[in-house]
């Protein structure tokens, strides 16, 4: 979608139906932005509620499942429509303090065995590795690094690990509530130098997951909007099995589907280390 379109608005009906949550598609581009613009004082019943609340609580809720094991497909479209797609595989495990997370390329096969792991830590910036069996070597991503391109991909390399919330402020700009789901809309700014200036989230009520994103990049326009659906309660946990990235000033966008989860996968801490990079599960 083009950033100048008039974008679908609202959520379809959100629904139960055998264990599965299901969102539809929602706004992005115009419609983020001019929402944002002319965000609302947020109601009495949750002057309690903090920016930063909300998003401790959507933090804690998308790290449930020790062990998780996912694998997605890629689905790339730029703007002439042609159609690239790649398959990885998706290692995530609570060691210690801090959260590790390896993303392994199977295919295609000139991309197979390439991976990026994560060390997620409290209260500081993530470290991040990447491996390509073209070059034989593991090099560490420096905090400008992280900022590419996933891949060829519409998610960045930073995307893949949660950002401490002491390093954003976070102002909760209102409660909005779209076809009787309703959602916190947190606004998040940087504290350091990041690629983004400037961080919109829509986080639901009743799951604490995030269901759609406005990013802008550092010069304050939009770069690019994301949304999660089809969320379904796998092994007690919430989870989106789709997420579309969208750049707008690539005009190129992301699909990615979940096409396997299990929470309760067995990885030990020592395989997802710098050491064995280049040996993943």
């Amino acid at each position: 979608m083009h950033a100048n379109q008039t974008p679908q608005t609202g959520f379809r009906r959100a629904f139960r139906n055998r264990g599965k949550i299901r969102w539809g598609r929602f706004a992005t581009v115009g419609a983020v932005a001019t929402v944002v613009a002319l965000a609302l004082p947020v109601s009495a019943s949750s002057e309690t509620v903090t920016g930063r609340d909300v998003m401790r609580r959507m933090q804690a809720v998308r790290a449930r499942g020790d062990g998780a094991r996912k694998r997605y497909q890629f689905r790339m479209v730029d703007r002439a429509g042609a159609q690239t797609f790649r398959t990885a595989n998706f290692y995530r495990k609570r060691c210690g303090a801090h959260a590790r997370a390896l993303v392994l390329v199977h295919d295609p096969p000139d991309l197979a065995g390439s991976a990026i792991l994560t060390h997620s830590y409290p209260d500081r910036a993530p470290d991040m590795w990447l491996y390509l069996p073209e070059l034989g070597r593991v090099r560490q991503l420096n905090p400008f690094a992280q900022s590419d391109s996933l891949f060829g991909s519409d998610v960045s390399y930073a995307d893949l690990a949660p950002v401490p919330v002491d390093l954003r402020t976070h102002r909760l700009l209102r409660i909005e509530s779209i076809d009787d789901a309703e959602t916190f809309v947190v606004e998040s700014i940087p504290l350091l130098p990041e690629r983004y200036s400037r961080i919109v989230t829509w986080i639901s009520k009743g799951f604490s997951l995030p269901v759609r994103f406005a990013y802008h990049d550092r010069d304050g326009a939009l770069l690019k909007t994301g949304r999660a659906d089809d969320i379904r309660i796998k092994q007690g946990v919430p989870t989106p099995f789709r997420f579309t990235m969208e750049n707008h000033q690539r005009e190129h966008r992301t699909e990615v589907t979940l096409l396997d989860v299990d929470y309760d996968a067995p990885l030990p801490c020592t395989r997802l280390t710098k050491r064995h990079l280049e040996r993943t599960p």
